[in-house]
C-alpha cells in the first residue's frame, strides 16, 4: 500500500490548472493514458522521476506542497534548483547541464529568497533519497530471501 495523499495533490493541480489527462501524459512523457488515469484514481503510486518532471515542468507548482502537502500549491516564478553532480545550481533551464540533475524545487524571487529555503528544500532532497533507499532496502531484502 502506498500513501495517496501525493496522488491526490497531483489531480488536485490539474484540475486547478485545468490541464487534461492527455496534457499531462504528454507534459511529462508518459506513454499511456492509462497510467495517468491509475495515478489520478489513487491505483498506482507515481513515480519519483515524474514527479520531479513535473516540478521541472509545471514553473509554478509548489515542489514542497506537492511532496508533503505543507505550503500553497503555486509557487511563484523563479530559477529550478537543480542538484547535478553534488552540487545546487540554480538555473534557468536544466538542459544547460545536458539535461542531468534532480530539479528539487524553485528558487524563490529574490526578495523572498533565504537560507531557510534552501534548508527546507535540502530537506525535502533528504526525504526523497530516505524513501528511495527504502524501496531498494526492501527489493534487496525480497531478493535474498528467495
Amino acid at each position: 500500500m502506498f500513501d495517496k495523499a501525493v496522488n491526490k495533490r497531483v489531480k488536485l493541480f490539474l484540475e486547478n490548472k485545468e490541464i487534461s489527462q492527455e496534457q499531462f501524459k504528454k507534459d511529462i512523457s508518459v506513454k499511456s493514458k492509462q497510467q495517468v488515469s491509475n495515478w489520478i484514481n489513487c491505483n498506482e503510486k507515481i513515480p519519483e522521476r515524474h514527479l520531479f518532471t513535473m516540478i521541472h515542468i509545471y514553473k509554478d507548482l509548489n515542489a514542497r506542497w506537492l511532496i508533503t502537502g505543507e505550503g500553497e500549491m503555486n509557487e511563484p516564478e523563479g530559477k529550478d534548483i537543480v542538484i547535478h553532480d553534488g552540487q545546487t545550481i540554480f538555473a534557468d533551464n536544466v538542459g544547460q547541464y545536458g539535461g542531468k540533475g534532480n530539479v528539487i524545487g524553485k528558487q524563490a524571487p529574490a526578495e523572498d529568497s533565504s537560507l531557510k529555503k534552501m534548508v527546507e528544500l535540502k530537506d525535502m532532497e533528504i526525504d526523497l533519497l530516505k524513501k528511495t533507499i527504502e524501496q531498494k532496502d526492501k527489493m534487496i531484502e525480497k531478493l535474498l530471501d528467495k
